[in-house]
């Protein structure tokens, strides 16, 4: 005896199996959109805080690193970061809290879990664009007796991140160092750096060493460095001749241990 399936049994099993295999189409969809989705939300928020970044700027009157004798007061607007600066400075340690734009953009771009709250903030921060025109994101920072005996200037130089790119180049390190006369009684200042008007490769800082104010301008280069000059025409030295940095908090990822120089990669 012949037996024919039942059809609106067949035509349901037809539907079932369509079914399942849309609704398998839809879960991989919406996990696919999901992914996407939160990595484009991130390259966009990368981008925005980097957007601040390169536009960053402080008011040229505003000291934003200051080492002075112990028990000195220091500005409402500074941190104090003596105990960090302990080893290199005996006395009082202030700088400008650590910019929100620059750890906001670290966190985004795969520095998460670095305390930069509790870091000094630098000099410097702004974007400078290179003798053939393309722009850089430039973070300066300022050290007291550090290496030993001189004050230093750590620029930190990296080509901005394009949209969707996995995470920043490392940064391009250049230092300048020279003598710091004394440690009794002294004070050491710099004034917030502020970029050239007429020149967009040049930025300028004010410095104050014992009560004698100096300027020293800093030039972009093609290679990502940053070359330093001063207003007393004094020369300065990079970190293979004075000495390497101590820092004591390291932030990751670290730079080339050739260069001595253990700082926040801006």
């Amino acid at each position: 005896m012949l037996k024919y399936e039942d059809t609106d049994a067949r035509r349901r099993r037809v539907v079932r199996r369509r079914l399942l295999a849309a609704l398998a189409l839809l879960a991989a969809l919406k996990l696919l959109m999901s992914t996407a989705g939160e990595r484009a939300w991130t390259g966009a928020l990368a981008q925005f805080w980097q957007a601040r970044c390169l536009s960053h700027r402080l008011p040229q009157d505003r000291i934003a690193y200051v080492a002075a004798p112990a028990g000195a007061a220091l500005p409402a607007y500074l941190g104090d970061f003596s105990d960090a600066s302990r080893p290199t400075w005996p006395g009082t340690v202030g700088a400008s809290p650590y910019p929100i734009e620059l750890a906001e953009y670290h966190t985004l771009t795969g520095a998460a879990g670095v305390p930069w709250a509790s870091m000094p903030g630098p000099v410097f921060l702004h974007g400078l664009r290179d003798p053939s025109g393309r722009r850089r994101l430039v973070t300066v920072y300022a050290l007291a007796n550090n290496p030993s005996g001189w004050w230093t200037l750590v620029a930190c130089v990296r080509e901005p991140l394009a949209f969707g790119a996995p995470a920043p180049n490392a940064p391009v390190v250049s230092t300048a160092c020279w003598p710091l006369a004394t440690l009794d009684g002294g004070v050491f200042a710099v004034f917030a750096g502020q970029p050239d008007a007429n020149d967009p490769a040049r930025f300028t800082l004010r410095v104050r060493v014992n009560g004698r104010d100096q300027t020293v301008s800093g030039a972009l280069r093609d290679d990502g460095t940053v070359s330093f000059t001063s207003s007393t025409a004094l020369s300065p030295w990079s970190t293979d001749r004075a000495g390497p940095i101590v820092v004591r908090v390291i932030t990751p990822p670290p730079v080339d241990p050739h260069d001595g120089v253990l700082l926040p990669t801006d």
